[in-house]
């Protein structure tokens, strides 16, 4: 049915592409696992149909197709958690764990899905080594995100929802500089250095003037989707001003960080496309990578931080710098 429920030949082959390299088929020997995913049916939803619910006992995992998905913590539409872009997948604890859904996810635009039961992703597990490796790491996400959700929900019931970014799902300005002060008191007791890393979407204001705010929305929602898929699971990301991000890496050095900022500066470049009639450059971002210092405060780091990016930004852009 996968096959059969592409329409058009344009989006068979986007369809078709976007599976072979979403995470849970990266590597997978399409070949082999087709006459599978030919049983699975491909769903449709408006832009704002519920996918999933709290409590709700599904039996499948859904890849996202085409379209974007917001995972909501809570149910509610105040307090989203994650956004879900094309290759993306959801499901895979609630099916494997057979435990009810612990958060809401629905359509944010018009997406279409994957929907593979449970019966079937065993005999995809025993068809391929490689599936059932990225579905271990998948599940591993997925266990981290539902402490997140735990934490969100606690927190909800205590305090106004303010360190979540209503656009992107990722933490705010606010949850950023708290989590710098604790990373810095760390520090200075353990020892145990960190790297804060600043993104900024290049010439963002001037795409923003020529398409619209609706379009600049979906881009930084893109460039949030690309930061999100390509840090490592001990990363922790904000959105912290209109076109900037940060990222605190920890348990590594310069030379690590540079290869998570060079991963996502490829992955916006790939896949973070303006409008086909928007008739401007393709999105790129720059990248400051800072090292925290002996006695620094997380404000000076910030500040440190941010000028960086500004020195970055004054040569063109589309680069990483540093200063460690």
């Amino acid at each position: 049915m996968f096959d059969e429920n592409l329409a058009g030949c344009g989006e068979v082959s986007a369809e078709s592409e976007t599976l072979r390299r979403s995470r849970l088929f990266r590597d997978v020997d399409h070949g082999a696992v087709r006459t599978l995913l030919n049983t699975c049916p491909v769903l449709e939803l408006r832009r704002g149909q519920t996918l999933l619910s709290p409590g709700q006992v599904d039996d499948s995992i859904y890849v996202v197709l085409s379209g974007r998905l917001q995972v909501h913590a809570t149910g509610s539409n105040d307090d989203p958690a994650v956004m879900l872009e094309a290759g993306d997948s959801v499901g895979e604890l609630a099916v494997l764990s057979r435990r009810p859904a612990s958060a809401s996810v629905v359509a944010v635009e018009t997406a279409r899905v994957l929907a593979i039961q449970e019966q079937t992703l065993w005999d995809l597990i025993a068809a391929s080594p490689e599936l059932t490796r990225n579905l271990f790491l998948l599940l591993v996400r997925s266990l981290r995100g539902e402490e997140v959700i735990h934490l969100i929900n606690q927190a909800s019931s205590q305090r106004p929802p303010a360190t979540v970014d209503m656009l992107t799902g990722m933490h705010n300005r606010a949850w950023l500089k708290e989590a710098l002060r604790r990373q810095v008191e760390h520090y200075s007791h353990t020892g145990n250095g960190f790297l804060l890393m600043t993104l900024e979407v290049d010439e963002f204001h001037d795409f923003r003037d020529h398409c619209g705010q609706e379009a600049a929305d979906q881009v930084l929602c893109r460039v949030a989707g690309m930061m999100m898929q390509n840090v490592r699971p001990t990363d922790l990301l904000a959105r912290y001003d209109q076109s900037t991000f940060a990222v605190i890496v920890t348990n590594t050095d310069a030379n690590g960080a540079r290869i998570v900022a060079e991963r996502i500066r490829k992955a916006v470049i790939d896949n973070v496309m303006p409008a086909p009639d928007a008739n401007v450059p393709p999105t790129t971002v720059t990248l400051a990578i800072t090292q925290v210092r002996p006695r620094q405060t997380a404000e000076r780091l910030l500040a440190a931080a941010e000028a960086v990016l500004a020195r970055a930004k004054e040569s063109g852009g589309n680069c990483i710098v540093e200063k460690v």
